[in-house]
């Protein structure tokens, strides 16, 4: 009898085990998240919009780096490696970035930039699009419907889902758009001018008619010459500027030579505030999302041009 008890406890044992092993391999299905590595800030809280709770972003990087200058690290590779899917601006912004990308397949990477319309992207001198297309929010926009298609193809049971979060965001985003109208039109026409440590804010002053002047050029790495600060201060009195802006991620010693040298030429300026451009703040700052970082930078230009 003590053998038929131990026979069927040792059953009911294997019975529970078994159970509870389908049942952990069920809830790991159910909880397994699609792994999307994103290179910046912006786009790291631009997938967290659209994903939501169906997805897992790693930001590679930091808060307050700059994509030109940012320097890859071997904990990338890995991470790019256990990605389901890699999201890139493009546009060479992420210019030190490319060796780490070359390689990997289309199906798992996303280059926001190429999948742009060129016609609503701005061509430079040099050939090259700017890439700074965060700074638009048409073509934030855009980006948003880019990567929701994306999503919802490699992860098709999810569609509905993703398209009804991209929604939300873009109704979002043209509420930022009303607020941003709003705020603008309390600048003057003429001193719509905006001056900034390097040239970002092209696709912002073509969609709210400023004009727009900088101290280095597309990078923020470009070495400043003695006729480029000349040039830019001859610039500012002309046009009878008084405050310039500083950038999140540029040294302040490159506004403040612009700030003497306008002295020596007697004429007076201001820096106006920082402004985020290649990286979101972090909580403290306000500027923790997207959303947060434009009204923030908006508010700070119209603080200093009215």
């Amino acid at each position: 009898m003590m053998r038929i008890f131990k026979k069927i406890g040792s059953i009911i044992l294997m019975l529970l085990i078994f159970g509870c092993g389908q049942k952990e391999n069920i809830n790991q299905n159910l909880e397994k998240k699609m792994n999307v590595v994103v290179t910046t800030t912006m786009l790291g809280d631009l997938a967290r919009e659209i994903g939501k709770d169906k997805i897992n972003v790693n930001v590679l990087m930091n808060i307050g780096v700059s994509p030109h200058s940012y320097q890859p690290k071997l904990s990338d590779t890995q991470n790019i490696l256990g990605a389901d899917l890699i999201v890139v601006n493009g546009l060479y912004l992420e210019g030190k970035m490319e060796e780490c990308l070359k390689n990997i397949s289309k199906d798992k990477l996303l280059v926001i930039g190429d999948e742009i319309d060129k016609n609503k992207l701005i061509l430079m001198e040099s050939g090259e699009y700017d890439p700074h297309i965060f700074l638009s929010l048409n073509l934030w926009k855009d980006a948003a419907n880019i990567l929701e298609k994306r999503l919802s193809n490699k992860d098709k049971k999810n569609k509905i889902y993703y398209e009804k979060a991209k929604n939300s965001y873009i109704e979002k985003l043209n509420e930022l758009d009303k607020y941003i109208k709003e705020q603008l039109n309390k600048i003057e026409p003429d001193k719509k001018i905006l001056v900034t440590s390097h040239r970002a804010f092209n696709y912002f002053a073509k969609d709210y008619s400023f004009e727009t002047n900088y101290v280095k050029g597309i990078s923020s790495e470009n070495e400043v010459s003695i006729s480029t600060i000349n040039k830019l201060v001859n610039y500012i009195k002309s046009k009878k500027i008084k405050t310039i802006f500083l950038e999140n991620s540029t040294p302040e010693n490159i506004l403040d030579i612009i700030v003497q040298a306008s002295e020596k030429n007697n004429w007076e300026i201001n820096i106006g505030g920082k402004l985020y451009v290649g990286s979101l703040g972090d909580k403290k700052s306000g500027a923790d999302t997207y959303i947060k970082y434009y009204k923030k930078n908006v508010d700070t230009i119209v603080k200093g041009l009215i």
